[in-house]
């Protein structure tokens, strides 16, 4: 049987905090169970690196499409031509093949989140906690 593999990138930082964040991004990606293997991955500073987490996730020949999915908000230098060179990617592509352990993947390379309604709206969400923190109960 064929799985879908998710495989999120992060950027990566120095404070420890970034790659939890990442990874618990993950967990609850992997705990909802909709994907067949689920990964992370940053582009730098923090471990596992884009190349290992593919060579981890095609480990598993069973894994034939994986989808690489930035946990960015726009698309900058990373985006748009860092990531997609480690993919194989010509620029504006998405979608590539590549025997990886002795076969053959699909990978697909999703978008950051851009201007998304959902964001705006955790975005006020936090904001409103802010200000209830702030605000002094009388």
């Amino acid at each position: 049987m064929d799985k879908k593999g998710i495989i999120l990138v992060g950027h990566g930082s120095s404070m420890p905090y970034n790659s939890e964040v990442v990874a618990s991004l993950a967990d609850q990606i992997r705990n909802a169970g909709s994907w067949g293997a689920v990964g992370y991955s940053f582009m730098n500073m923090n471990r596992p690196s884009i190349r290992d987490a593919i060579g981890e996730m095609c480990k598993d020949p069973s894994v034939t499409t994986i989808i690489m999915s930035p946990v960015f908000i726009a698309a900058g230098v990373h985006i748009k031509e860092d990531v997609p060179e480690i993919l194989g990617l010509a620029p504006g592509e998405t979608l590539t093949y590549r025997e990886v352990g002795g076969v053959e993947r699909r990978f697909i390379y999703a978008a950051p989140f851009g201007p998304d309604g959902r964001l705006a709206t955790l975005i006020e969400e936090r904001a409103m906690e802010a200000v209830a923190a702030c605000t002094p109960t009388e």
